[in-house]
């Protein structure tokens, strides 16, 4: 599977360490999630200082943006997102009112899409369910995998465990669009995600 090549995993180890080394050891990767539908992956940070403002969040996204290159999107962990006072009860609405306020963005393809299409194939073929079925999310963590498919509702849809340990789950899709949507915008506009969160 591409999501685990050699080719993939030694391309974001070197934007890595070049945002390590850029930001004076502050930025530092975390994970990757390859978005199927949306055709992108993004690279996820987490930033050793204990205190930095909305600018120095700026800054580091653009900086991480421009590391990465057209490729791939960039955005932080979740404790970020805590730190900077993003407030996770009322996060799904948020993402579903970018939906709209960002109906018109254009959302782009990167050279991933259909080797990470193709992924998203093969375990939709593992899990028996149609190969149409909308992927928003890949993850993978050791050997495990979690589908996140776009829906009307956030539902478990199967799990198993015999060849492949897969679950499948089932998101709204209005929240997928909202927050591809407000990456765009936070790229094109070089601010971070954490600022119209707390828009």
């Amino acid at each position: 599977m591409y999501i685990l090549s050699k080719e993939l995993t030694e391309r974001i180890a070197g934007i890595s360490q070049e945002a390590d080394t850029q930001s004076s050891h502050v930025l530092l990767y975390e994970e990757f999630i390859a978005l199927p539908y949306f055709g992108q992956i993004i690279l996820r940070f987490t930033i050793n200082k204990e205190e930095y403002s909305l600018e120095d969040l700026d800054q580091y996204e653009t900086m991480l943006n421009r590391i990465a290159g057209k490729d791939f999107l960039c955005d932080f962990m979740g404790d970020v997102y805590r730190k900077a006072g993003v407030d996770y009860s009322k996060l799904d609405q948020r993402m579903i009112q970018m939906n709209e306020r960002f109906a018109d963005e254009q959302m782009l393809q990167s050279s991933h899409s259909a080797r990470i299409a193709a992924d998203a194939a093969l375990l939709l073929k593992a899990a028996g369910l149609p190969g149409d079925r909308r992927v928003w999310e890949i993850q993978v963590e050791d050997d495990e995998y979690t589908l996140l498919l776009m829906g009307k509702e956030s539902k478990s849809i199967v799990s198993i465990t015999d060849l492949i340990k897969l679950s499948v789950m089932e998101v709204n899709e209005r929240i997928c669009t909202g927050l591809i949507k407000g990456a765009f915008y936070c790229r094109r506009n070089h601010i971070s995600l954490v600022r119209i969160l707390l828009d």
